[in-house]
């Protein structure tokens, strides 16, 4: 499976990098903010995992409603330290897409991952 990882802390974003890779996921890119995603969607992944809160307030929700505005269905799991109510229920919004509480455990991810690609 091809992910692209949106993440703007880098040591959480390189140790989910190696885990994905030591587990059989390919990892296409890692970014760190909206700019970054646009160029990595270009690579076609089979999922996005993406921060929800990224520096410079830019909001991991809203770029993928973008994303989603486009036409584009590609299965996101989002990844947070804030599991506001709000949050949850805007993801519950989106088709596609999962959520996860930071400190994210390995094992749950892989297996969202896998979940949310094969709907």
């Amino acid at each position: 499976m091809r992910v692209i990882i949106i993440e703007d802390e880098l040591l959480i974003a390189r140790a989910t990098k190696m885990q994905l890779e030591s587990n059989g996921f390919e990892i296409l890119g890692m970014g760190r903010n909206e700019e970054s995603f646009w160029e990595l969607i270009e690579f076609n992944p089979d999922a996005i995992l993406m921060d929800i809160s990224l520096k410079d307030g830019e909001n991991g929700v809203g770029i993928i409603k973008k994303y989603r505005a486009r036409g584009y269905q590609t299965s996101v799991i989002f990844t947070t330290g804030n599991s506001r109510e709000l949050t949850r229920k805007e993801i519950a919004n989106l088709e596609h897409a999962c959520f996860l509480s930071k400190p994210v455990v390995y094992d749950e991810l892989f297996q969202r991952i896998r979940d949310c690609c094969t709907r």
